[in-house]
């Protein structure tokens, strides 16, 4: 809530019962002195104008309106989880919220910001969206409180309680029935009256309703017994059943006389006194007998004999070296022909168009790829002109067509194939741009855009030769007794170069 009042007030610093909210939250941290003086007697003047005035007269002030201006500044440009994630980690509101409400006070402030996050990811990110929605949904966020010991008392109702055990219980007040609450209208029903009913005075009521009221209090009566069952087991060890009087004596049906009546047959006076004047009557009654402590000598017999390893520290594990990633090689790429030159970039779209046709239209029957390839390439955001884009098509087609290169992209071939394998000491992990497996031989294909493509295998970069071993050796693992080849397919061309073995060998990993 008081991060919602942080976000409400960054929205609208005008609302001034938000802002004196924040001003008094662990975020500010200013108290009921400091606020009274700086609302009280203001006229007209807004609560965020009087802290604006005020900021010279005392360091507190001057502080919570820093703070609180600056973030304002950065409202307008900055995303909501962003803006509230620098208030929590930059800026303290953590440590100030466990300061005042303990550290189980970050279950909160974490789901807050998880909120945020999750509004971002759906929404367009507005400060107001995010509050609205934040409204709309209604989160409750709830805390896990079986989970591991806490050195704490918690003090619950008993609706609030349902599933938690604890090893004492309290039952503080058990003296008070329920309220006698009972609607308006009575209605038709197992328990009501024949017909709807509303007097306008009891009088009248008590001549109609034939007992349906006093009904309706038994109902709620046996709905305050139950609940009864569910406080008396919630303890694992102790309950201790507690009660005042007032003047007022307490009705029989209250738990307080339940319970005594209960177990009036059970257990013996006890005095009890908790110190601090807190002292009185009781019935101690003890349900089970604990078990007598076992002597040291006892347990040291059951101890059995460690084993070795837990005298010892571990073995290190194998770390295995960084991957080694054929497709980002860690040295420098050869010098690729510039998308600023002459051409203006059109030699590096160009390769980059050819790449994504290779790509996708092998998966497409024969007969339906050179129209797709044209609803591709007469896309606006390519620019394309209508020489350019029969040039294009031509040669993707000339490729996909090629006899020589049919097998590559015909079917057994798959596109954007991850690799990962071992080899040696060596983790490779990349990823082939087209994968060509058949009963005997196992093809690698990949892409090389805006290159100047080499018209021999001598002048093929050596960075290039080592990813396609690489790959190469791993896949041989994957298909052993396949003959596993690499091919490269230069997009500025474009032309496919097939790798000889021998080429590949003095590059193995």
């Amino acid at each position: 809530m008081d991060l919602a009042a942080l976000a409400r007030f960054l929205a609208l610093p005008q609302d001034d019962l938000n802002l004196a909210a924040l001003l008094k939250s662990p975020l500010i941290g200013l108290d009921e002195d400091q606020l009274f003086a700086l609302a009280h007697d203001r006229g007209d003047e807004t609560l965020w104008a009087a802290l604006t005035r005020c900021a010279g007269d005392a360091a507190a002030f001057a502080q919570a309106h820093g703070a609180l201006a600056d973030l304002l500044a950065r409202a307008d440009f900055a995303p909501p989880f962003e803006l509230l994630a620098r208030v929590v980690e930059a800026t303290g509101g953590r440590a100030a919220f466990a300061a005042r409400l303990g550290h189980e006070a970050e279950d909160a402030v974490d789901e807050f910001l998880s909120l945020a996050l999750d509004y971002e990811r759906a929404h367009t990110p507005s400060l107001q969206g995010f509050l609205h929605w934040l409204d709309a949904g209604e989160t409750v966020v709830t805390r896990d409180l079986e989970q591991g010991e806490r050195d704490e008392v918690r003090v619950m109702t008993i609706h609030g309680s349902k599933g938690l055990q604890a090893p004492i219980v309290f039952l503080a007040d058990t003296m008070a029935l329920p309220p006698t609450r009972t609607p308006l209208i009575l209605w038709p029903g197992p328990r009501g009256p024949r017909a709807p009913i509303w007097a306008p005075t009891r009088r009248l009521e008590r001549s109609l309703d034939d007992g349906a009221r006093a009904a309706i209090d038994a109902k709620r009566l046996e709905e305050y017994r139950r609940l009864l069952y569910v406080a008396m087991t919630r303890a694992e060890d102790r309950l201790y059943v507690c009660g005042w009087e007032t003047q007022v004596k307490p009705k029989e049906a209250c738990w307080y006389h339940l319970i005594e009546a209960g177990l009036a047959e059970e257990g013996a006076p006890a005095a009890f006194d908790f110190g601090g004047g807190w002292a009185g009557e009781g019935r101690r009654i003890v349900t089970g007998t604990p078990k007598p402590p076992q002597a040291a000598e006892a347990v040291a017999e059951e101890i059995e004999t460690l084993p070795d390893w837990a005298s010892h520290l571990p073995a290190p594990e194998p770390i295995p070296p960084r991957p080694f990633a054929p497709s980002q090689p860690s040295e420098d790429d050869p010098p690729v022909r510039t998308p600023l030159g002459a051409d203006d970039g059109a030699r590096f779209r160009r390769g980059l168009i050819i790449h994504r046709l290779l790509q996708s239209l092998p998966d497409l029957p024969s007969g339906k790829r050179v129209g797709a390839a044209k609803r591709f390439l007469a896309r606006p955001g390519h620019g394309l002109d209508e020489p350019a884009r029969e040039a294009l098509l031509s040669e993707t087609m000339a490729v996909l067509e090629a006899p020589e290169h049919a097998a590559l992209f015909g079917p057994g071939s798959v596109a954007e194939v991850p690799v990962t394998g071992v080899i040696g000491d060596q983790v490779i992990s990349g990823q082939v741009d087209r994968l060509c497996v058949t009963a005997e031989t196992v093809t690698i294909l990949d892409y090389k855009t805006n290159r100047p493509p080499p018209s021999e295998i001598g002048a093929v970069a050596p960075i290039y030769l080592r990813q396609m071993a690489a790959y190469r050796a791993v896949l041989r693992k994957v298909y052993p007794g396949r003959d596993v080849r690499a091919a490269l397919l230069w997009t500025d061309g474009p032309r496919l170069m097939i790798l000889p073995n021998t080429a590949l060998d003095a590059h193995q990993p």
